[in-house]
């Protein structure tokens, strides 16, 4: 079997989903199934591989050029723990002269059949006390997934607290893995295994910096608006909870970094301009 390295995005998120047996081999939870999707140029070389549940969303991994795309989907599909029930493979002439797509139809055995979560900054910068309390931060988050290219599915809360509120309460506690943007319809590099991992502080908090936003685009050297610890709790100072200017100064977290320092990182003044939000999928 060829090594497909560049697909390891799209291969944790199956085996991550498929590779949940008890012991003893049984199978637990439910039966999941899922679409694998190939695609190819006029040269006959794969371009990118994707996983779609048909609803919720998809994970698409760019492969080395030149590789088969059966065999790609085959491997991805039967990691050899046992837990592939079915597939079958078709092609589809998209109508088009430069592309072919591939697909396989799964059944398989998972603990959960729920796709992976999204997390972003936003690509647009506020100041603190004119977010809106923690409401009008959330809307933020979710008119930024709406109108990113490709629109990002499902709804979205800021990674934010205020003095009432900590973060890690606010947040949907997602037991699958966290995934950046990668501005195509799929998704780049693996955040977190799942809620409970980013709260998991040992080295490091995340397997990936919190770096692109909505768009897929990599940030380098900014912030967020969090007043949150990496515990997930709050963290002192809000700006009159994101709606006033005084003297506070919230913390902020630094999107190029995988420590604590993710989410408390410095402390700006309320009229800093150029800090952004963390948005987590619900």
């Amino acid at each position: 079997m060829r090594n497909l390295a560049s697909l390891a995005a799209l291969a944790f998120f199956l085996l991550g989903l498929a590779g949940t047996a008890q012991a003893g081999g049984a199978a637990s939870g439910v039966t999941c199934h899922a679409i694998l999707e190939c695609k190819t140029d006029k040269s006959g070389d794969i371009v990118v591989v994707a996983f779609t549940d048909g609803e919720n969303g998809r994970v698409a991994a760019d492969i080395e050029k030149g590789d088969d795309c059966t065999q790609a989907l085959e491997s991805l599909l039967d990691p050899g723990d046992g837990q592939q029930t079915s597939f079958f493979i078709r092609n589809i002439s998209t109508g088009s002269t430069d592309r072919t797509v591939y697909t396989m139809a799964a059944s398989f055995n998972a603990t959960s059949c729920e796709p992976p979560k999204i997390v972003f900054r936003t690509d647009e910068e506020f100041l603190a006390h004119l977010l809106g309390g923690l409401s009008g931060a959330d809307e933020k988050c979710n008119t930024a997934a709406a109108n990113a290219t490709p629109p990002l599915p499902g709804t979205y809360t800021a990674w934010l607290s205020d003095s009432s509120n900590d973060a890690k309460d606010r947040v949907t506690q997602a037991v699958v893995p966290y995934f950046l943007p990668d501005g195509a319809g799929g998704m780049a590099e693996k955040v977190a295994d799942d809620f409970a991992d980013i709260l998991t502080c040992d080295l490091n908090c995340l397997d990936f910096s919190i770096r692109r936003n909505e768009n897929g685009v990599v940030q380098t050297n900014q912030e967020a608006w969090t007043g949150t610890f990496a515990t997930g709790l709050r963290a002192g100072a809000f700006c009159g909870n994101w709606t006033t200017d005084n003297d506070d100064k919230p913390r902020v977290g630094d999107v190029n970094s995988i420590s604590s320092t993710w989410t408390v990182s410095n402390s700006r003044p309320c009229t800093q301009s150029n800090v952004g939000l963390y948005c987590f999928q619900d």
